[in-house]
């Protein structure tokens, strides 16, 4: 569900959101690993704000489900999770196809989150996001649906100058090296896209 609430897709955030948020909520014995990071985001705002609404409106709620459609706030929220061992990888097939699509509130909304956290991150934390990168490559050979958008969104890293750290290439080789018998492919988008690499 991590994967669908980074999609693109306004109404499938939502779902996933509320489904998460249920599931965190109401099943607190779950054992799950790195719990106390999942809380954080889809519990205690969830409490807060069923709080504050409660303190206006006089009726006791439970909690309150986020705004997951709001793609400003959701990445905003799942940027913690870039550095989680466990979540990484759906998290990020779903962030790549929403940060390298089409839909332009969605599309900058994903970026600028994905691009804020390459800002702080150490050249550890880039070089692992690029492994996540590669091994999407990897379990997502001829997905032109998911590498077009991983390409676009590598394009974005290199312009903001997210990959030019030296200490990136050993990262980085292994990557170019799957994506290079990828964009042989009749897809223009494939072809152009590399373009901004």
């Amino acid at each position: 569900m991590l994967k669908q609430l980074a999609e693109k897709i306004d109404k499938v955030r939502q779902v996933a959101g509320n489904q998460l948020q249920d599931i965190f909520v109401r099943c607190k014995s779950l054992p799950l690993p790195e719990k106390s990071l999942l809380e954080l985001i889809f519990v205690y705002p969830a409490l807060e704000e069923a709080k504050a609404i409660s303190a206006k409106t006089k009726e006791s709620l439970e909690y309150t489900y986020l705004p997951w459609r709001n793609a400003d706030y959701t990445y905003e929220r799942l940027v913690p999770l870039i550095d989680s061992k466990t979540y990484k990888l759906p998290l990020l097939e779903g962030w790549i196809i929403s940060s390298g699509g089409i839909t332009e509130s969605t599309l900058r909304a994903s970026s600028t989150s994905l691009m804020q956290y390459l800002a702080q991150a150490s050249t550890q934390k880039k070089g692992e996001l690029i492994q996540v990168f590669t091994e999407i490559v990897q379990r997502n050979k001829k997905v032109d649906r998911v590498l077009v958008p991983l390409i676009t969104t590598i394009g974005l890293m290199y312009q903001g100058n997210y990959l030019s750290d030296q200490e990136l290439v050993k990262w980085v080789i292994p990557l170019f090296k799957e994506l290079s018998g990828e964009i042989k492919s009749k897809n223009i988008l494939k072809v152009i896209s590399p373009n901004q690499l």
